[in-house]
Parts: structure tokens; sequence; C-alpha cells
């Protein structure tokens, strides 16, 4: 299993933990810019461990960070004019939406996503242990990028990139929070002027029955 999918995650993720997943494609982004990105990221992380001593205040200041970083991250993807855009292309986004369905209820817990031309966030609840979950979600990818490179005549290259953002969400305010920003990134992007004009946005019906 690869690291990288855990990375910003606890040592140990118990089930039922609320996961926002977002995961973008191989050169979707210039390299330079997420090096710089991450450089940043892990030295403003690297000072608030030197300089703050109180591990609750230090935690609250970590976490300010990381949503910095994918504040920033995003909306270079928004920006992003000469990467890849595979997932703007509906037979392709099919693939991606049909195989997050898929595993809905046999490993996770769907609540809502979004695939962006360049990008997909995804928001879940994860119904198995750790270990297992991230060996789902690899399957996912491996999966998607197969189908995705065959019918694009593009096997044999990358199609999604190694890292991604997984955050796990403490508490129902960052829940609506984040629903919230699933749903408005392809208007946030200026790709529609509606949220449910985007087809290729979806919420379970438990989240329509408060969001809508």
């Amino acid at each position: 299993m690869k690291t990288h999918y855990r990375r910003n995650l606890p040592h140990i993720l118990p089930p039922d933990e609320r996961l926002f997943i977002t995961f973008r494609l191989a050169n979707s982004l210039p390299k330079e810019i997420i090096k710089k990105l991450m450089a940043e990221r892990e030295l403003a992380e690297a000072q608030v461990r030197k300089i703050v001593a109180d591990e609750t205040i230090r935690k609250v200041e970590l976490y300010k960070i990381q949503k910095r970083y994918f504040a920033r991250f995003d909306s270079y993807l928004h920006q992003s004019l000469n990467g890849v855009k595979w997932l703007g292309v509906d037979s392709i986004a099919e693939i991606l939406a049909e195989a997050l369905h898929f595993r809905n209820t046999k490993y996770y817990q769907l609540h809502a996503f979004c695939i962006m031309p360049n990008h997909v966030h995804v928001l879940l609840t994860a119904t198995i242990h750790q270990e297992g979950f991230f060996r789902v979600l690899q399957s996912l990818k491996s999966h998607t990028a197969r189908k995705s490179n065959e019918l694009l005549d593009l096997t044999g290259n990358a199609f999604w990139a190694p890292e991604s953002y997984d955050h796990v969400v403490r508490n129902d305010e960052e829940f609506v929070r984040v629903v919230d920003y699933i749903v408005q990134n392809p208007v946030k992007a200026g790709l529609v002027n509606n949220w449910q004009a985007w087809r290729f946005t979806y919420l379970s019906d438990a989240v329509k029955g408060w969001y809508l």
C-alpha cells in the first residue's frame, strides 16, 4: 500500500470516520507548483512545532495550515490552463462516478462527491478499518485509471497523481461546511452559475434531505 494515501490521516483510522478525500489527475499541475506548495506547508508546520509548546494549540495551528494549503492547492487546480482535464470528458467522468457508487455500502457510506475536470472531491464514511479502506481506494484508482486510459488510448500512462488530500471530518459543523464546499466547487471554478447544473455532483438522499 502506498503510504501517501494516509499521509494526512491519524496513524490508526477506525471504522465510521468521516473522510474528505481529494485526488487529482497526473500532469494536472506543474511539478514546480506542487513542490512550492509542499515546501511552504512543511516550513510553516515546522515553525509551529518549534514555537508552539501547548499540544492543543499546536494541533489547531497545524489544522489551519492544512486548510490554507488545501485552499491554495484547489485554487491552482481551478486556474490550471495547460494541465490535463480528462475528467471533463463525460465518458471518463462516468467511469469514476460508477466506480464510486459500485463500492458504496460495501466499504464506505458515500455522502457526496463532485467530479471536476482535473480532480475529484469525495465525502464518505469509511466502514472498514484503515488498511482495508485504503486498499479499496487504491483499487478504485487503479480500476478507473485502466478503464479511462483504454478509452483515451493512453494505456501505460499515469492517470492519477500519486498524492491525495485526506482529511478526517471532526464534527457535524465541519461536515456541513465540507458538503457545501464540494457542492459549490464548480460554481467557484466558474464552470456553472448554479451547482445543480453540474452533472457530476452527487449528494446522498440523507444529505439532500437537509441541503436542498
